[in-house]
């Protein structure tokens, strides 16, 4: 049986980086490109996490909210008030799951309708990422977008990406309707034994545009050494980047 726990983490990893991309992209618009390093050089002793990598999360976007008011008000469809609600809603909520604080089906639900409900504000509602019910309930195995591994992933000594394929084989992964898709590389805790394929394909940095796939159990063997020992890891029990490959993970994902 899945917990409520799990689906709650996989909510908001599915739905982050939607999120990230959309209020960098609001902030750029509104404050510039400068906001995030004035943001730093203001609150960033307040928000030590933000202040090293920059990237946004679920506990940094109710302070961008509170501390850019006007560009989350324009008193029609967007209300900064009731966002900043939401986002604390969310925020609690996740850090009750990461915590392992009291969360059951009832706390999943509240999450998921806060969740959507600043997306629709957001004017992202089409995007949201909601759970799948008929395939989050049951074993691992029938997780929304879960597939059990290759076998060159888990039985083949040499690094994927110098393994020799059919054109068939090929077309496979583009047309694989299991794979999970993602605009970022994610390593996530809360994904480790889902036997998910993650088909990324970046919107920005070296990789924009090119498409990647690999088996996030895999990865999380490799790396996970190393991301144990990452504070960030420790806290949130996720190692992401919208722009990226890790350097330790590379031998292991392949290109499409």
């Amino acid at each position: 049986m899945i917990t409520a726990r799990s689906k709650g983490f996989q909510l908001l990893d599915n739905n982050i980086e939607v999120l990230r991309l959309a209020i960098e992209s609001l902030l750029n618009k509104t404050k510039g490109p400068e906001w995030k390093k004035n943001f730093i050089k203001r609150k960033g002793r307040n928000y030590r996490d933000f202040g090293e990598t920059g990237s946004i999360d679920y506990n940094i976007i109710p302070a961008l909210v509170a501390d850019y008011s006007n560009s989350f008000n324009n008193g029609a469809w967007l209300k900064q008030k009731e966002l900043l609600e939401l986002f604390g809603s969310v925020r609690d909520y996740r850090n009750k799951i990461a915590h392992h604080d009291e969360f059951d089906e009832s706390s999943l639900k509240v999450l998921v309708q806060s969740l959507r409900e600043a997306f629709i504000m957001l004017n992202l509602g089409a995007r949201f990422n909601d759970l799948d019910e008929s395939k989050t309930i049951g074993s691992e195995s029938h997780i929304k977008g879960a597939a059990i591994p290759r076998p060159y992933f888990i039985n083949s000594n040499r690094p994927a990406l110098q393994i020799e394929e059919s054109i068939e084989q090929q077309k496979s992964y583009a047309e694989d309707k299991n794979l999970v898709y993602l605009n970022n590389f994610v390593i996530s805790e809360s994904k480790r034994g889902l036997g998910q394929m993650i088909c990324v394909e970046f919107q920005r940095g070296t990789y924009k545009g090119r498409r990647f796939v690999y088996s996030h159990d895999l990865v999380y063997d490799v790396c996970i050494s190393h991301l144990e020992t990452l504070d960030s890891w420790q806290k949130y029990g996720i190692n992401t980047s919208s722009s990226s490959i890790r350097k330790d993970a590379r031998a292991y994902v392949k290109e499409l």
